[in-house]
């Protein structure tokens, strides 16, 4: 984030890597914009309460310190992959807007391992998403 220069970060927040990131920019003074769907207390349910209290406490926190104009609640699909791309698709949005709005750049970090998986893999997903985009990754590596 540093490296890059960046003034925002937009993010799901998911327990992990979405975690990590939005305090590790909350740390640095960035603001951030939080892509959730349906709704704050249903995705905690399902991305967050599984990986254990500790990650709980995490999102509640970045949440608090998001102002809440800067919270996007992207309506649930009836498929969970639709949703998933959904949020994905909401927060390279959100990242063109912010960057137009700026006169910056926009970037896209990407915590992933480097193969795709087999069936739907959300964060190749994303990478595909961006690149069509012409959207810069900076790939993390989780191996």
């Amino acid at each position: 984030l540093r490296e890059n220069r960046a003034s925002w970060l937009v993010s799901s927040a998911a327990a992990g890597a979405d975690l990590i990131g939005i305090h590790a920019a909350v740390d640095l003074g960035l603001h951030c914009r939080i892509v959730l769907s349906p709704n704050v207390e249903e995705f905690m349910h399902k991305s967050v309460e599984d990986r254990g209290p500790e990650w709980e406490k995490e999102f509640r926190l970045v949440l608090a310190a998001t102002r809440a104009d800067d919270i996007i609640l992207v309506p649930e699909c009836s498929a969970d992959s639709d949703t998933f791309k959904a949020v994905n698709q909401r927060i390279l949005s959100e990242t063109i807007a912010l960057a137009l709005l700026t006169f910056s750049k926009p970037i896209c970090i990407a915590a992933w391992e480097g193969v795709k998986r087999e069936g739907e893999d959300f964060t190749a997903d994303f990478i595909e998403r961006a690149g069509a985009l012409k959207i810069p990754v900076v790939r993390v590596s989780t191996v």
